[in-house]
């Protein structure tokens, strides 16, 4: 498969999951802010593992500043 045909798939996969953003987002008008945030960060975490080279799956969130990421994950 050529770069641009490549290309053409991935622009057009981001437009299908930016209207199927779009559409949830106007459907869960009903549902409390906590599980629509929720389910995005859920939803949104399938992607990235597709990104995470297989050979370091096992050691991906291994880390030696542990002190930082607890700052990070307290004061945001």
């Amino acid at each position: 498969m050529s770069k641009n045909i490549l290309g053409v798939f991935y622009m057009l996969l981001s437009v299908t999951f930016f209207s199927l953003m779009d559409i949830l987002v106007k459907v869960t008008d009903e549902y409390a802010l906590g599980q629509i945030l929720f389910f995005r960060s859920l939803f949104g975490f399938i992607p990235i593992f597709f990104l995470i080279p297989k050979d370091r799956l096992k050691n991906f969130y291994k880390t030696q500043r542990i002190g930082l990421h607890f700052y990070r994950s307290v004061f945001g």
